[in-house]
């Protein structure tokens, strides 16, 4: 028989196994946000899905340390909502709040290495984790999806478009 301490311990590992092997670069239940490079800086897209349409982007501190360890909280980096242009599906430079209505936070410093991104359209919300090095080399015709380089038209598969 186990004892307490072990038991709640026990569970806290699986608990943690569990979320890091299910979502690894975003939310698995969410669709993957895609980014492209815009002139070396990135830069979210979302796929033309009939009338669906960006409402806005938040960038967050990445949730994981480096000792596969989550944190309690990330910190919400830069967060817009809005888009001065309807319909729009970007590209949307992360850090330029000149298409959007309104900049909730502002981002202050440089994007870290990694970082979430959270994409909310007119129908639902993409999450993903991004490495910032491998979205600034991508070329013109790639999108970086859950952490994959991938044709540009790949991204409007994964969202069943």
């Amino acid at each position: 028989m186990l004892d307490l301490r072990t038991l709640r311990l026990l569970a806290a590992a699986v608990a943690a196994s569990l979320l890091l092997a299910g979502c690894y670069m975003g939310d698995p239940t969410a669709d993957p946000a895609g980014v492209v490079s815009v002139d070396g800086q990135v830069a979210a897209v979302v796929p033309q899905c009939g009338d669906e349409y960006v409402a806005g982007l938040t960038i967050e501190e990445y949730p994981y340390e480096e000792d596969v360890s989550v944190q309690p909280t990330s910190r919400v980096l830069w967060s817009v909502s809005g888009a001065r242009k309807q319909r729009s599906t970007g590209p949307f430079v992360i850090g330029d709040a000149g298409p959007w209505k309104s900049e909730a936070v502002p981002l202050t410093g440089p994007l870290p290495a990694m970082f979430m991104l959270s994409i909310t359209t007119s129908r639902r919300t993409a999450v993903s984790g991004i490495e910032q090095s491998m979205a600034q080399g991508l070329k013109h015709d790639q999108v970086l999806v859950d952490g994959a380089t991938l044709p540009s038209s790949a991204l409007a598969e994964k969202w069943g478009c």
